[in-house]
């Protein structure tokens, strides 16, 4: 991310963010697919902007807290992301990720613990 500046992601699955510098900040909105609009309808960022198949839960932008899982619940568009670098001396970077892995090891875990039992 360039220095004292600020971008957009979307999301549109069980996602989380993470990052290490202080100088980062993160704010999110939650969307929702409009009544009448399929829920099987795909969407992306544009749609967030255009108001055609997705509104904003709520106008006011909510804190995000590093690391906390985003989840994903049907009839959700996704997440929109404000992510701000403060510092004017050194580009930040930031890792955004979807969080179905640790679902899967999990899965895996409990799968060769059932066969170590027998």
């Amino acid at each position: 991310m360039d220095k004292d500046t600020s971008c957009n992601v979307y999301t549109f699955s069980d996602s989380r963010l993470t990052w290490f510098s202080q100088d980062i900040s993160v704010y999110y909105w939650t969307y929702y697919k409009k009544s009448g609009v399929d829920k099987k309808t795909e969407v992306n960022g544009a749609d967030f902007e255009s108001g055609e198949k997705c509104t904003q839960e709520d106008s006011i932008a909510a804190s995000y807290e590093k690391g906390l899982v985003m989840n994903y619940t049907g009839g959700m568009c996704g997440y929109k992301f404000q992510i701000s670098n403060a510092d004017t001396y050194y580009d930040n970077t930031f890792k955004v990720m979807k969080d179905g892995a640790s679902n899967l090891l999990l899965g895996a875990a409990v799968a060769i613990s059932a066969i170590l039992a027998f």
